[in-house]
C-alpha cells in the first residue's frame, strides 16, 4: 500500500526515492523539487538535454554533492545527503562516463581497487577476480592482464564487476556507450539486463533513445533542472520522451534536403594505402554532397580521414582536392585551401577549454585579428559575433570559458571556428557523440545549410540511425577496407550492419 510523503507517494518496495530534491548555485537553480522512485529489477532512464540536471542528481546520489532542501530516502531511511563513504555503503554505485581505470595495474588490481588488505594472497585475488568475471560473461578477460591492454567496452565491463564486486545494489552508468560499437553496445546491454533480473537497480544515463527503449522499463525526463515526467516505458512514445526534454515538437528530426547532386567534384582519394591502418581506400566528394563513413571502431575511417588531411602520412595512393593532385598532404595546406577536418575527441583535439568562446572561434584566424602581431578585441568579437549570427548559432555569453560549457555547446562552437575558414569540404569525426537531442539538430540543420551553400561533407558516425539520415551516399569499412558503398535508397541498418561485421555477399 502506498503513503503519502510530503506531496510525493512513496513505494513500499522503493530502493531509492529523492523527494522535492532541490540544488541551487550561485545564480542557478540546477535542480528545482525533484522527486522520481528507483525500484528493485528496474533499469530507469535519466534522460534529458545536457544542463537538464541529471549530472547534478548523479553527483548527489554518490555523495560528491549535497542537496540544498529536499530528502533522499534510501532503503527506507531518510538522509539529508549523501558522503561518498555513506553511498558506497548504502550500495550504490558510479559508473562515469569517463572510466576510473588504472591502466598499469591488473585487471584484478582494478577490480578490486581500495579491497585489498597490505599483505595480499594474489592467488586468491585472482581466484576470486576470475569467479566474478566468469559471473558476468567475461571469461575471456585475463585477471592478471593490464587493464590499459582492454578496449574501452572490456574496461567498462571490469568497472561494472569492480562494483558488482562490493554488492552494489544500484549502479548508475553515465552515457556508458557513447564510445562503443554497436555489437559492444549489444554485450553491455545483455549484461545489464541480467544483473537487472538478479535484483540490481539500474540507473541508465544516454542520449540514445533506442538503447533507452530498449533496456529501460522507467523513464523519467529532467528539462531545466525540473523533473517533467516519471513513466514506464509502455506509456510513452520515443518521440514523446524527445518533445518533452527539449519543450517543443521536434519533427523531421534528420532534415535533409536534397543536395546538388550534379555538384563538381571536390574530393577524390584512390587507392590510399597507410600499412597496418587501411588499404586501398579509394571514394570521392561532390559540392552539396553529405557522404557517411560507417563501420565498427577499429574499422580505418578514422585513420583515413588523418592521413587526407595530412595529420598521419600514407604509404601510398593519391589525394585530388578541388582537381588539384597532393603528392604528400600537409595540415597547414588543407586549411589554407578549405579541407577542415573536426576530430573525434573535441575535448583534448579540438577545443581550448581555457579560452572563451570568442578566443575559441578567433584561435585559427589570427592573422584575420591582429595587426603588427597585436590582436585586436574588437576585430575577435566582431568576428565571433558575425560568425554566430550568419548560422544562427545558439552559444550563450561569448565570454564563457570553453570549459564551463555542455559537450554540444563545445561542439557547435568547433563548428563555428571551421566555418570561419570557409570550408570547400568539412570533414566531422563522431559530431554529436555525447550531446543531447537539442543541440543535434542544431547541428543538423547547420549541416543541410552547408550542403545547400555548395559544402561538401564527410560525416563519420557510430551511429546509425545519424548516418542513414543525413547521408545521400554510406561508404562503410571493415578492418582497414572499403568493403561497400551504398546510395540513400539502398541503406537500411540492416545492409550497413551485414557489410561493417561482414555477413554480406
Amino acid at each position: 500500500m502506498l503513503r503519502l510523503w510530503g506531496e510525493y507517494e512513496l513505494e513500499k518496495n522503493a530502493f531509492i526515492q529523492l523527494d522535492n530534491v532541490t540544488k541551487e548555485y550561485p545564480g542557478v537553480v540546477a535542480l528545482n523539487k525533484v522527486s522520481f522512485t528507483i525500484t528493485p529489477n528496474d533499469i530507469h532512464a535519466l534522460v534529458g538535454e545536457n544542463g537538464a540536471g541529471k549530472s547534478t542528481i548523479i553527483k548527489i546520489l554518490g555523495g560528491l554533492e549535497r542537496p540544498s532542501s529536499g530528502t533522499l530516502r534510501v532503503r527506507g531511511k531518510d538522509y539529508k545527503y549523501l558522503t561518498p563513504k555513506l553511498s558506497q555503503e548504502l550500495g550504490i554505485a558510479v559508473i562515469h562516463q569517463e572510466l576510473m581505470i588504472l591502466p598499469e595495474l591488473s585487471v584484478a588490481e582494478n577490480l578490486f581497487l581500495g579491497q585489498v588488505p597490505r599483505f595480499v594472497n594474489w592467488s586468491s585475488v585472482y581466484e576470486r577476480a576470475q569467479t566474478i568475471l566468469r559471473r558476468l560473461g567475461l571469461d575471456d578477460i585475463n585477471p592478471k592482464q593490464p587493464a590499459g591492454e582492454l578496449t574501452v567496452a572490456q574496461q567498462q565491463m571490469i568497472e561494472i564487476a569492480r562494483a558488482v564486486s562490493r554488492n552494489a545494489s544500484l549502479l548508475i552508468l553515465d552515457e556508458p556507450t557513447s564510445s562503443l560499437t554497436a555489437v559492444e553496445t549489444e554485450v553491455l546491454l545483455r549484461l545489464l539486463e541480467s544483473l537487472r533480473d538478479e535484483g540490481t537497480s539500474i540507473i541508465y544515463v544516454s542520449h540514445r533513445m533506442k538503447e533507452v527503449f530498449d533496456i529501460c522499463n522507467t523513464i523519467t525526463v529532467l528539462r531545466d533542472g525540473n523533473m517533467i515526467t516519471s513513466k514506464s516505458k509502455d506509456d510513452i512514445s520515443s518521440g514523446e520522451v524527445i518533445q518533452l526534454m527539449v519543450g517543443r515538437p521536434v519533427e523531421n528530426f534528420y532534415v535533409r534536403n536534397q543536395p546538388a547532386r550534379h555538384g563538381e567534384e571536390l574530393l577524390a582519394v584512390r587507392d590510399l594505402t597507410r600499412r597496418g591502418y587501411f588499404y586501398n581506400v579509394s571514394f570521392s566528394l561532390r559540392a552539396g554532397e553529405i557522404l557517411g563513413f560507417s563501420g565498427l571502431i577499429g574499422s580505418g575511417r578514422t585513420e583515413v580521414m588523418r592521413a587526407v588531411v595530412g595529420l598521419d602520412k600514407y604509404t601510398s595512393g593519391e589525394v585530388v582536392f578541388n582537381g588539384s593532385t597532393w603528392d604528400k598532404p600537409t595540415v597547414a595546406r588543407s586549411i589554407n585551401e578549405g579541407l577542415i577536418y573536426l576530430p573525434e575527441d573535441r575535448k583534448s583535439e579540438g577545443m581550448f577549454t581555457k579560452l572563451d568562446i570568442i578566443d575559441n572561434i578567433c584561435s585559427i584566424l589570427l592573422r584575420e585579428v591582429s595587426s603588427v602581431g597585436v590582436i585586436s578585441r574588437k576585430k575577435t568579437r566582431n568576428l565571433s559575433e558575425n560568425i554566430v549570427e550568419t548560422y544562427s548559432l545558439r552559444l550563450g555569453g561569448l565570454k564563457t570559458k570553453g570549459g564551463q560549457l555542455s559537450g554540444g555547446t563545445q561542439q557547435k562552437i568547433i563548428l563555428a571556428r571551421a566555418l570561419a575558414l570557409r570550408p570547400k569540404v568539412l570533414i566531422l569525426d563522431e559530431p554529436t557523440r555525447g550531446i543531447d537531442v537539442g543541440a543535434k539538430q542544431e547541428i543538423y540543420r547547420l549541416l543541410n545549410q552547408l550542403t545547400e551553400m555548395g559544402t561538401g561533407i564527410i560525416l563519420i558516425s557510430s551511429e546509425l540511425p545519424e548516418v542513414l539520415g543525413l547521408s545521400d551516399r554510406i561508404v562503410v569499412m571493415r578492418e582497414g577496407y572499403v568493403v561497400g558503398e551504398l546510395e540513400r535508397n539502398q541503406a537500411t541498418e540492416q545492409s550497413v550492419m551485414d557489410l561493417a561485421i561482414g555477413y554480406a555477399v
